[in-house]
């Protein structure tokens, strides 16, 4: 059977990697916003820079009598989702919701899939429970996947 998803290896490692880191990054993304809404007068964003190998602070602007500081958290929030690893995170996000879609159980396909991601050897397909849909279906349909984060990253 010809896999009409098919990606180059590095990048098929990389996507996979970065599925992988997913759950990091969304408690990382949470810790932020968190720190974010619900912090005083956050003056500086602090962001890793993967250029420079370092973080860098991101000073926003201090309160004038024109600017809110609920203007000031809109900015804050708006650095924060234009970051790559948020950008890495909603293409991750977004792809296993297009993906599963087309399921009636797309929740515990989802979960399955994610779950196959991080460990395919401790958990294949007849380990995952009874999913509703065939192997064929399930392995192709996280081809699929790794296909659509690999598009929306640009890396193909």
């Amino acid at each position: 059977m010809q896999n009409k998803y098919k990606l180059p290896k590095d990048v098929y490692q990389s996507v996979i990697w970065i599925i992988r880191g997913q759950e990091r990054r969304e408690q990382v993304y949470k810790a932020n916003k968190d720190e974010i809404l619900n912090g005083g007068g956050a003056n500086y964003i602090k962001r890793y820079n993967q250029s420079l190998k370092s973080n860098e602070y991101i000073y926003l602007p201090k309160g004038h009598s024109n600017q809110s500081s609920t203007e000031i958290k809109a900015l804050a929030l708006a650095v924060l989702d234009s970051t790559e690893e948020t950008k890495r995170m909603k293409a991750v996000i977004n792809s296993l919701n297009e993906a599963v879609s087309r399921f009636d159980n797309a929740d515990e396909i989802k979960h399955a899939i994610i779950k196959n991601v991080t460990d395919r050897h401790l958990y294949p397909y007849r380990n995952l429970g009874n999913l509703y849909i065939s192997e064929k279906t399930f392995y192709k349909t996280k081809a699929l996947f790794i296909f659509l984060v690999a598009e929306k990253l640009n890396y193909i």
